[in-house]
């Protein structure tokens, strides 16, 4: 038994293949066991056991009932992800930050919880207000034993139960829940969580979050800045001018960069690249 696990929620085998995908990337990086809770037989690797489950609960809420009542114990931490989700790289920092803070866990890309769908509605009922909150993602996040024990997954399900007629998925109750527990996670960048629609990247990702295939030139870059963009599975560099405003500035923060003929050639060529500047 070792001190992390990865835990994914399946119902039916639609999800199979995504599942597939996934399991094998996460074994490829993460030193931990690995657990499906599901109400069907899969077709998983000898490595990944699968917890039998029968869902009372429908729709998303079954992530909530899942988190609540099926997770093995005996974990220091866990690592939640959803079956479209691929790991490529190391996350170790994330069990590391959930363990200092209890969970770790990125924004959602529509960030506003009290503007996501009927929320703000919620909101209101539970007493809360609408003043902004960020909106957490949880197709991705890693806890502790410590919230695993708190009862912080029983209050998500009991939300969903209350609120099952106004919610649009299951991230924003998960969200309402920490707001009323008064619990801070710690806040992982997006490349913990990339979705993958439309977004810009800085430098590598760790965490596809799209059932699209992973793009082959994700973690492919010169430098990390400027951003590139990413759209519907595919990665396009930004115009410099929209970074940097013109190609003077450019050549000033740049400057530095020159320590040979052959690096003032390349950056010029940059500066003087029509598709960059168009």
């Amino acid at each position: 038994m070792k001190d992390r696990a990865v835990i994914w929620v399946n119902w039916g085998t639609s999800e199979e293949l995504m599942l597939q995908r996934s399991t094998k990337s996460a074994e490829a990086h993460t030193n931990a066991d690995f657990f499906v809770i599901s109400d069907s037989e899969l077709h998983l690797p000898e490595s990944v056991k699968r917890i039998p489950h029968q869902f009372s609960s429908r729709g998303f809420a079954r992530k909530a009932e899942a988190l609540a009542h099926a997770v093995p114990g005996g974990y220091s931490t866990y690592l939640f992800l959803d079956a479209d989700t691929v790991v490529l790289d190391d996350i170790s920092f994330g069990f590391e930050q959930a363990k200092r803070f209890g969970i770790a866990i990125a924004a959602a890309p529509t960030y506003l919880l009290d503007e996501y769908h009927r929320t703000a509605e919620i909101l209101e009922k539970e007493g809360i207000g609408t003043h902004g909150q960020l909106l957490f993602s949880t197709g991705v996040f890693f806890f502790s034993h410590e919230i695993l024990e708190s009862g912080l997954f029983d209050a998500w399900l009991k939300l969903t139960e209350v609120h099952q007629l106004t919610m649009r998925g299951d991230q924003e109750l998960l969200t309402v829940a920490l707001e009323l527990r008064n619990i801070n996670p710690y806040v992982l960048s997006k490349s913990y969580n990339t979705r993958g629609r439309y977004d810009t990247i800085i430098g590598k990702t760790r965490i596809w979050h799209q059932k699209s295939p992973v793009p082959a030139e994700i973690n492919q870059y010169e430098k990390a800045y400027p951003p590139r963009i990413l759209a519907r599975g595919k990665i396009a560099n930004l115009r410099l001018k929209d970074t940097y405003g013109g190609w003077f500035r450019y050549l000033r923060l740049n400057i530095h960069s020159i320590t040979s003929p052959k690096s003032a050639l390349n950056l010029l060529r940059e500066i003087l690249s029509s598709r960059k500047w168009q």
